[in-house]
């Protein structure tokens, strides 16, 4: 994804076949597991890493993208209504 320390990974991530890479969400789900909170994420995958280190573009303001966004926040503003109105079951 980006260079770090150790350098680009993104060929030991696609050998490893390793379908998505999220920078943020991953710290959230596993403090939430060691803390017995119930976490979720949803994502909205806007490319595919190896395309774009082929063509040397990024667009993600894509409508296919900006779709995917409106449908990610209707789903959670569904569980938002659904985990207020019995947060014990979901």
């Amino acid at each position: 994804f980006y260079d770090g320390p150790l350098g680009n990974q993104n060929r030991l991530w696609e050998a490893s076949r390793v379908l998505g890479i999220e920078m943020e969400a991953s710290v959230l789900l596993t403090i939430g597991g060691i803390r017995g909170i119930r976490t979720g994420c949803l994502a909205n995958v806007d490319n595919y890493i190896f395309e774009r280190e082929l063509s040397g573009t990024y667009a993600p303001h894509r409508d296919v993208v900006l779709q995917g966004t409106t449908r990610m926040i209707e789903i959670a503003m569904d569980a938002m209504a659904v985990l207020s109105s019995d947060p014990v079951t979901v």
